[in-house]
């Protein structure tokens, strides 16, 4: 679900500036009569609102103090900022009934004081507390109020922040496409006021949208671009929920490892920072992720501890949620009744929510209801008045009225049809427009593979080309020195040297048998090309998978080898005899394995490179580095193993889970696209449904394991 912003002058607080602030306040505390200096007050909340962010529960006894200094300065307007950080902080900490009250005295105490200018973040926060106690359409009032204060006021914080928790009740509805539109306006307004944070959340939740809407790239790439600025500046609160919607996205494609490491992450930010809302989320996330792997009794810890939390909080959308994913645990553990009573509780908390637009066209409704009923009462009156003077005349007025009424009534639903036809068909527009989008999408992902496929070919021709000058030299050597000694045959017939003849037959049958070795070595380089670059028909063919590791192998490293003439490695092969042929597609599996070998080359290349530069910086230099790249093949009862290793540059810890991801790539930018380790987990994973495991220590080594089914 979408995330909700609330608001304080020091909104979207960065935890990194607590030391710089304190120092401040502690400077300022030096001068005589301190706790009246508004300097002094103002700096000491924005203190205590970054640790009401960061460390709300120490914060706790800092703002009672401040609300006390405030008041006796008699400071109106940072008692207000005061108040409002208090309920910040319990909103955080999920109790709502606490954060509507601070709200409502910071409320009224800004009214009565005539600060106008505090009035629309207050109002959003109060909207936030009644969404999270399910109260949507008075939320929707508070942030429709918020939005037209901050639109007068021009403040364009509190506006970005209305809009993005206006879409926020959309995406709790199921109106994806309503939410998304909002969420995109407000990262034009954050942009052109370089709210950082902003941007962030606007990128956050778009990301979840694109998500529900069907957009998984787009999704994806929205959610990483709110990552990385989120770990950019080091904000704990943004980079748990950042994280907390990745993993929703890998759970949703079945990427449960990368989903499980994202969702222990935001639950460990959650719980250290004290955020009740996120606690639960991913609480409910992980219970959810247990049962897509099929381990319901460890879902069954994390479901009950969501839902204890969300009915503490009492928040209605995550006592939904938590309703609904305890009713499936249950039913996969065969608690049907127990189950059951999960899904009443889910359907009374979802009828709530989705029930939002009807109660809202019924309030629309009952207003022009009661707007016409007090039209129709002050006529009735007139026409009373009426009878008294002109009795004579009563009924055709009356009919004249009436005839009015129905004419009126029927302008006014032709006016209404009209207007619900025009929706229809821009409803129909809209959804033509969704599937143009979704077919260009398709369309540029298969080009995006096509490309890779294309770049990958052009490597393994490169290696083809130097792989093949062997053989063929071979035969054009064995095949001249065989001509020489043909000629010398006839001569020794001539001569009738019988035994000359022979041995010379001999050395002729040992070239020509050494002409064809080589001749079906070229051959099958030849066939491996084919195979690589033909379209896939995902055929499966029994395959020496020994013979397609050692050609592919030796083919990587001579397209390295023909791009730098100066690269050079070491190459061991260690394959099992026990491997028979098994049931592939040959020319997936080679591509697959072709990416794998030209990252193991390119990763000795580029360390050999560094190391020679060290070296020749760095006099007698005793650290000799010589690059090796292996593989080892290994039967086992179900299974076989391919191991590729180099002793290259290896992969940080920090980006081992990435490196499947489309578009990723450790390589300088213009020497990779990203899209190679990508494709080869899918060849591997899903098309012949194995497994693609790796390892690497930075500097030291790269461990790539294929398993296939046998």
């Amino acid at each position: 679900m979408g995330i909700a912003i609330n608001f304080s002058s020091g909104a979207f607080g960065q935890s990194n500036q607590i030391n710089q602030l304190r120092i401040t306040v502690s400077q300022l505390a030096q001068k005589p009569g301190f706790e009246k200096d508004t300097q002094y007050l103002n700096t000491a909340n924005k203190l205590v609102f970054e640790y009401a962010e960061s460390y709300p529960d120490s914060a706790l006894p800092l703002l009672q103090t401040q609300l006390n200094l405030c008041r006796r300065a008699q400071y109106t307007k940072g008692e207000i900022e005061a108040l409002k950080i208090s309920g910040n902080l319990y909103q955080n900490k999920g109790d709502f009934t606490k954060a509507g009250s601070f709200y409502s005295q910071a409320y009224d105490l800004a009214e009565k004081t005539k600060l106008k200018s505090a009035l629309p973040g207050i109002l959003n926060n109060i909207g936030l507390v009644l969404m999270n106690q399910g109260k949507y359409s008075e939320a929707l009032g508070k942030y429709f109020e918020t939005l037209k204060l901050a639109e007068q006021q021009d403040n364009r914080f509190v506006q970005a922040a209305a809009i993005n928790n206006i879409a926020t009740i959309y995406f709790y509805q199921g109106k994806y496409k309503q939410a998304a539109d909002n969420y995109r306006e407000m990262l034009t307004i954050s942009q052109s006021i370089d709210n950082t944070s902003g941007i962030i959340l606007a990128y956050s939740n778009l990301g979840e949208a694109n998500l529900e809407l069907g957009i998984k790239d787009t999704a994806l790439q929205n959610l990483k671009t709110a990552y990385s600025i989120a770990q950019g500046i080091n904000n704990p609160e943004l980079m748990e929920s950042t994280s907390r919607m990745i993993a929703k996205v890998y759970a949703r494609y079945d990427s449960l490892p990368q989903a499980r490491h994202f969702y222990e992450t935001a639950l460990n930010i959650a719980r250290s920072m004290s955020y009740g809302v996120p606690t639960c989320q991913s609480l409910i996330g992980l219970a959810q992720l247990k049962i897509q792997e099929n381990l319901p009794a460890k879902a069954l810890v994390f479901g009950t501890e969501a839902l204890q939390l969300a009915e503490d909080m009492g928040q209605a959308n995550l006592q939904r949620d938590a309703q609904e994913i305890m009713a499936v645990i249950q039913a996969d553990l065969g608690n049907y009744d127990i189950a059951l009573d999960h899904y009443k509780n889910f359907k009374v908390f979802s009828d709530s929510i989705n029930n939002l637009a009807s109660a809202r066209a019924s309030e629309a409704y009952q207003s022009q209801y009661n707007f016409s009923k007090k039209e129709l009462e002050f006529e009735r009156r007139s026409l009373q008045q009426k009878w008294l003077i002109f009795s004579g005349i009563a009924g055709i007025i009356s009919l004249l009225i009436i005839i009015l009424l129905v004419n009126r009534n029927r302008q006014r639903l032709n006016k209404a049809n009209q207007e619900l036809n025009q929706q229809n068909v821009q409803i129909e527009k809209q959804k033509v427009s969704l599937e143009s989008t979704l077919d260009q999408l398709k369309n540029t992902q298969t080009q995006l593979i096509h490309a890779e496929k294309m770049a990958s070919m052009g490597e393994l021709t490169a290696g083809i080309a130097h792989e093949i000058q062997n053989p063929l030299n071979f035969i054009n050597n064995f095949a001249e020195v065989s001509r020489e000694l043909i000629e010398e045959l006839a001569e020794l017939i001539d001569q009738r040297d019988t035994e000359e003849v022979k041995i010379l037959a001999q050395e002729i049958n040992g070239n020509l048998e050494k002409i064809e070795t080589h001749g079906k070595r070229a051959d099958n380089i030849v066939k491996s090309m084919l195979y690589h670059s033909r379209s896939s028909t995902n055929t499966r063919e029994m395959t020496d998978i020994n013979v397609l590791v050692k050609q592919y192998m030796h083919l990587s490293f001579h397209g390295l080898k023909a791009k730098e003439r100066a690269f050079n490695a070491q190459m061991t092969i260690t394959l099992d005899p026990a491997i028979k042929s098994l049931e592939v597609i040959p020319n997936e599996i080679g591509r697959a394995l072709l990416n794998l070998f030209n990252n193991a080359f390119y990763a000795v290349g580029e360390k050999s490179k560094i190391k020679l530069n060290t070296e020749n910086s760095v006099a007698d230099s005793s650290d000799k580095y010589t690059p090796l790249v292996s593989v080892i093949t290994h039967a086992a009862k179900d299974y076989i193993k391919i191991i590729i290793e180099d002793n290259g540059t290896g992969i940080r810890a920090a980006l081992l889970s990435k490196i499947f991801m489309p578009f990723f790539t450790t390589k300088p930018s213009g020497s990779g696209t990203g899209l190679g380790l990508s494709l080869t987990y899918e060849i591997i994973t899903k098309l012949h449904k194995g497994k693609l495991e790796v390892e690497s220590e930075e500097n030291l080594f790269t461990r790539f394991t294929v398993i296939l089914p046998t």
